[in-house]
């Protein structure tokens, strides 16, 4: 396992754990290497890229298989900004890091998000969407909502290291989890622009499974 910086380009002809420079923290990253078609997996808020081991032990050699770690989750390091748009900076690096070309988008919950918003934004170097419970559209939390669930959070403080040992939580402090959550909701609030982008370029681009 190495440090590399933002720049650094795998090799194709083997698998690379990397730890990638990003902002004010480090990611953690594995590329499975290998000449096909390249996957990124986008966890879940709270998840891991051990969540898709299953799966990716399942996939041929005919993909190239990349997950990562974001902030604060797993074994990537913790951050002062896990705001929304720090996500799609950690996306766009870590496809710059392993020097892949035009991925498709397997995303989960905030990791649906993530794929859509990327790809609203770069409709042309991705090659499709697969997107697993989450980019929605819904409505926006109301005042009192975003209140209440902040005390949930609160409520379940003690409780988040214990469970970010186990793949389970982040390692963030209660009120910053239930920000996530808040702009997740704020996020998937006005996602349909973002499905009109890409829409307007590719219309065959998006797999959604609920």
């Amino acid at each position: 396992m190495k440090p590399y910086t933002n720049d650094f380009v795998t090799s194709n002809n083997s698998s690379s754990h990397l730890r990638v420079l990003v902002a004010d923290t480090i990611l953690d990253c594995n590329d499975s290497g290998g000449s096909g078609q390249p996957v990124i997996f986008l966890n879940g808020a709270f998840g891991s890229q051990h969540d898709w081991k299953k799966i990716r032990s399942g996939l041929s050699a005919d993909y190239r298989i990349i997950t990562f770690d974001e902030r604060a989750r797993g074994k990537s390091a913790k951050s002062a900004d896990y705001s929304f748009e720090g996500c799609l900076e950690d996306l766009s690096i870590i496809i710059t890091a392993t020097g892949i070309r035009r991925p498709l988008l397997v995303g989960w919950s905030l990791g649906a998000a993530i794929a859509v918003w990327y790809a609203a934004a770069h409709t042309n170097d991705v090659a499709g969407l697969l997107l697993i419970d989450g980019a929605y559209p819904i409505d926006v939390l109301t005042v009192a909502e975003k209140e209440e669930v902040r005390h949930t959070f609160q409520k379940m403080g003690p409780f988040l290291p214990v469970l970010a040992v186990f793949g389970m939580a982040a390692r963030m402090s209660a009120r910053q989890a239930a920000d996530v959550n808040i702009e997740l909701h704020d996020i998937c609030g006005k996602i349909g622009s973002a499905y009109d982008d890409i829409i307007q370029v590719n219309h065959n681009c998006l797999t959604n499974f609920g």
